[in-house]
């Protein structure tokens, strides 16, 4: 996404342009997205209006950016913001760990709230200008989600067994209460475990026979 171009074409507007979840939010550093546009559908969204109409902004300025947009939209000039990257003369190196993957890209000035080249906003913790402190970083995180994860498996794992043995109770109990109605299942074992239906979903009940006296 050419960030750079579309604030040019947005009258250099001041508020911060960069793309987050596939989508080109034009914003402020408390909201980022005032003003949203998909990347894919070009449907155009405020945040600052429950149905994110046109109606809801009350800035002079965002109501220009919001017709800009629309108009860009309408002429199909806004896939030339979409579509590539920015040129910048005199480009400054920074690397990320972008899942795991690092990555290296180029921008016109260091920090938060620059964009790269390509329209992402460079976080101080994921955006760094040496290629060690981003591998670093990676590492990091891809630490923590692991122990994260494994934490994670091991709590779902103690939840499986529980409630695998609440069912097999509950299964035993039940049919001990059906057999007090009078129904037994021929097709279940001594421990309720029925050979046609998955546990506790046993539909073979029957009356049971009464022997004649």
């Amino acid at each position: 996404m050419k960030a750079r171009k579309l604030r040019k074409l947005l009258n250099n507007t001041g508020y911060i342009i960069h793309q987050d979840g596939g989508k080109i939010c034009i914003g402020g550093a408390y909201c980022g997205d005032l003003i949203g546009v998909n990347m894919k559908t070009l449907e155009m969204k405020t945040a600052v209006h429950i149905d994110g109409v046109r109606a809801g902004l009350r800035d002079d300025e965002l109501v220009m950016i919001w017709d800009k947009l629309t108009e860009l939209t309408k002429s199909g000039e806004i896939k030339g913001v979409v579509e590539g990257k920015d040129e910048i003369e005199n480009p400054l190196t920074v690397y990320a760990v972008q899942n795991g993957e690092l990555e290296e890209c180029a921008t016109d000035e260091y920090g938060w709230p620059n964009i790269t080249d390509d329209g992402f906003l460079m976080y101080e913790d994921q955006y760094f200008r040496t290629k060690e402190a981003a591998v670093q970083r990676g590492i990091d995180d891809l630490e923590y989600q692991i122990i994260s994860s494994k934490g994670l498996m091991d709590e779902y794992a103690d939840k499986f067994k529980k409630h695998k043995g609440l069912i097999k109770e509950s299964e035993k109990r039940m049919r001990e209460l059906k057999e007090m109605q009078g129904f037994s299942c021929s097709n279940c074992d001594k421990n309720g475990c029925c050979f046609f239906f998955p546990p506790g979903d046993c539909h073979c009940f029957v009356p049971i026979k009464k022997e004649s006296v």
